[in-house]
């Protein structure tokens, strides 16, 4: 019974070779001769070695998800403007942080503060004296240079430490105001204001406003209809110079940062710093992002309330999802989580940080101390630069995002012929808030004024090069369509194996299948009986009868 199903069994895949359509095996199958067949059996081996290691290969490329990039320039008859975050280089002004410091009891950096207003006094008569101390500092060793920089960063923290434990009323009283600032604004030939601009405080620039940014605020979307300086933003900046803080600010200027409406800035991160007596013009880009969702991506699209969850910022800024705000958001929790206090630098409280805020006893929770906090913070950032955190698992892109790319020029700023016109915007400020002050009684002569203003006003122009944005778009590399492909030509390539082949094999399994089953369950040998009815004819006799 058994050699009987062998037997057929071996019937079943000579036939199977014999009729196959795929190359070279009927020939290896029917070829007369051993020789002959010998050939044709090693030549298919080789084939099929050949096609499964590029199956592998194409397998391998596919698992990997690969991308492309596609760019496009798509042209437009009108774009929305974006937002325009302004923030003075210095956060707090000199003669309120003193008065705040002292208020508080931090009596060294009040000492500090002292010490600076001395030098400064004195800088005019010491100019030489100056220049050989640092001569002499230089040549001292490579020890002693780093620990004068972590001495000077420490100042710096203590004092960012201090106004970021202060109330948001005090921090807005103590840094530059919008209305101090803008001297000038106008969008597309038409007047704005300080009502223009919604405000937000950052840890390193204190006090900052952005234009356009709040929908809620802006009464209608502001579009552009024409490129060019005259059909976008320009402002007039007064930085107040005699306010800045040695040990705050080391640039006299502003930070300027053009993005999406509704995304949170970070001054700290992005954005150009833009100087006194100095026009600079900002040549606006819009660059549309679109990346590949899993599992050729890891890109994601965020609900708000997904957003409110992660991004501490979104609760009081109503601002969209942004991998960056995600991060420090991150950050910050660890930090609550591991050293029981909050960064200075971010918010401490929200609904993302409501988990480990839990496990604090102090409410609200206390603010880092850059001394007793220090091997603890810095503890977590390495792990957090070292991506041990999990944030980069937390935080995924979004899979559509508006970003801006910049084009920047600068020029001398003001001309002689705009000199007093200029200043009397700079009063008119002061003038408006009936406020007096000595600043403008030794601007007599031109000389003077020029000086004044080239230490204290900006000017920055802010619009798009042209109405088109760039598309940049991720997509499948590699997708099923083109596996499928790829598969069937390497296959057909050197074994010519197609799907019509693969039906093939799937009936050779099945009619194997189905012998093995009659053998091994039931039925035995099937025989055909033919049942012949056969009808004897036999011939009548007759009798003559006479």
């Amino acid at each position: 019974m058994l050699d009987n199903k062998q037997q057929s069994i071996k019937s079943l895949i000579k036939d199977f070779a014999a009729n196959s359509s795929m190359h070279g095996l009927p020939k290896a199958a029917e070829s007369k001769g051993n020789f002959r067949k010998f050939i044709w059996i090693i030549l298919t081996l080789i084939g099929s070695g050949i096609a499964l290691q590029h199956v592998a290969k194409i397998i391998i490329l596919y698992n990997q998800w690969p991308l492309s990039t596609v760019v496009t320039i798509e042209n437009n008859n009108r774009l929305d403007f974006p937002a325009v975050t302004i923030c003075n280089m210095n956060p707090a002004k000199r003669s309120t942080l003193k008065l705040k410091v002292e208020e508080l009891g931090f009596h060294d950096l009040v000492d500090l503060i002292n010490t600076a207003d001395e030098r400064r006094k004195g800088e005019e008569n010491s100019g030489e004296e100056e220049e050989v101390a640092e001569e002499e500092h230089d040549e001292e060793n490579t020890a002693d240079f780093y620990e004068a920089l972590t001495a000077e960063y420490k100042i710096e923290s203590a004092f960012i430490s201090v106004i970021g434990a202060m109330n948001t009323t005090d921090r807005q009283m103590i840094g530059h105001s919008i209305e101090d600032m803008l001297i000038a604004c106008t969008y597309e030939g038409r007047p704005c204001s300080a009502r223009n601009f919604t405000s937000f405080y950052n840890f390193k620039y204190g006090n900052c406003y952005t234009f356009n940014g709040n929908p809620y605020i802006t009464p209608r979307k502001l579009e552009t209809k024409k490129p060019g300086p005259r059909y976008g933003l320009t402002m007039e900046l007064y930085i107040q110079e005699t306010e800045y803080s040695e040990f705050l600010a080391d640039t006299l200027g502003a930070k300027i940062l053009v993005h999406h409406q509704g995304s949170m800035p970070f001054p700290e991160d992005d954005g150009v710093s833009v100087s006194p007596g100095m026009s600079t013009s900002i040549g606006l880009s819009q660059v549309i992002l679109e990346r590949s969702k899993p599992p050729h991506g890891r890109c994601k699209t965020y609900t708000e309330e997904h957003n409110k969850e992660i991004n501490v910022f979104a609760e009081f800024n109503n601002v969209s999802y942004s991998e960056k705000a995600c991060m420090k958001t991150c950050y910050q929790k660890n930090v609550i989580k591991e050293c029981k206090c909050c960064h200075f630098d971010f918010p401490c409280e929200g609904q993302p940080l409501d988990e480990v805020l839990v496990d604090i006893k102090e409410t609200p929770v206390r603010r880092c101390n850059e001394t007793i906090d220090e091997s603890c913070l810095d503890r977590v950032l390495k792990e957090f630069e070292l991506e041990h955190l999990g944030c980069i698992d937390i935080c995924v892109p979004s899979c559509s995002e508006i970003v801006f790319t910049t084009d920047i020029s600068t020029g001398t700023w003001p001309s002689k012929p705009l000199i007093t016109r200029t200043v009397n915007k700079v009063k008119n400020v002061y003038r408006k808030k009936n406020i007096t002050t000595d600043i403008f009684d030794e601007l007599e002569d031109t000389g003077d004024r020029l000086k004044f203003l080239r230490r204290n006003v900006v000017k920055v122009e802010m619009f798009y090069k042209q109405l088109n944005y760039e598309r940049i778009t991720a997509t499948p590399a590699y997708d099923w369509s083109s596996l499928v492909s790829d598969l069937g030509g390497q296959a057909g390539l050197w074994i010519g194996f197609s799907i019509l082949t693969a039906v093939e094999m799937l009936e050779l399994l099945y009619e194997i299948a189905k012998l093995i089953g009659r053998k091994m369950f039931g039925t035995g040998r099937v025989e055909d009986i033919k049942k012949v009815n056969m009808v004897q004819v036999q011939p009548i006799e007759s009798s003559d009868k006479c």
